[in-house]
């Protein structure tokens, strides 16, 4: 039997009025919208017999794509800077969602996947071609960012100066390349860090200067990935 609120094998739902429509086999990844479609969850119907919920159809659409994509990226590449990454981890917890886990800032694997953003090249001869011996992973390294900014919001590093020291190193990276992270996931840790951590006057000003420096250029973008050098690849290319 064809529920009224499935199209096409999609859950199709109403965040604050705009619709919103789930695969049926990303359902299992997404408790409480599992829970609506099996009707344990009573809500407001419009004529059509689709649930409405009263929730930010932005933050909807990111819970659901990192749900679906398990890629924690997905949190933050469109929260603009009037929500909170407070607020993201909120919406997980209304759709009943496991955050990333994170990882500590000294983690070898999190900080290779975190710095992993230029390809690579050498010449195998003199004169010979130029080849590619390389190629970053700055997937990787964007979802290690947004890991980063959950583990802050979340306060899973422990306060010593050794954390902290890793910490401003893994965030100042991050901040000095805008083209690999972009301008939204940058703002969000640079305000976590700002709230979250006691750095000294000289590590919030050179912080600060990287975020200043390419605030200008971030206005209008969403972070396309030109280049930190020109090899670098667009920003959407490895993303799913």
């Amino acid at each position: 039997m064809t529920l009224p609120f499935m199209e096409d094998d999609e859950l199709v739902f109403y965040a604050s009025g705009q619709p919103m429509t789930v695969s049926l086999t990303a359902l299992s990844k997404i408790p409480f919208l599992e829970a609506l479609m099996a009707g344990r969850v009573n809500t407001v119907k419009n004529e059509s017999g689709n649930p409405i919920i009263d929730r930010d159809p932005m933050l909807v659409h990111a819970v659901v794509s990192y749900a679906t994509s398990g890629n924690p990226f997905h949190l933050f590449a469109k929260l603009p800077p009037s929500s909170s990454a407070k607020e993201m981890l909120a919406e997980l917890d209304f759709f009943l969602v496991e955050p990333p886990t994170v990882r500590a800032a000294n983690d070898a694997s999190f900080k290779h996947e975190l710095k992993d953003v230029k390809d690579e090249y050498t010449r195998t001869c003199k004169g010979g071609p130029i080849e590619r011996t390389h190629r970053a992973n700055r997937h990787a390294a964007r979802n290690a960012a947004a890991e980063l900014a959950v583990g802050l919001e979340l306060g899973k590093y422990e306060d010593s100066v050794i954390t902290r020291n890793h910490l401003y190193n893994n965030i100042l990276f991050i901040l000095s390349h805008p083209r690999t992270f972009g301008p939204r996931l940058r703002h969000h840790i640079w305000e976590l860090a700002s709230s979250h951590l006691s750095f000294t006057d000289n590590q919030i000003n050179r912080l600060r200067s990287w975020l200043e420096e390419w605030e200008d250029s971030d206005h209008e973008t969403d972070g396309s990935d030109r280049s930190e050098s020109t090899e670098l690849l667009s920003f959407d290319s490895d993303e799913s």
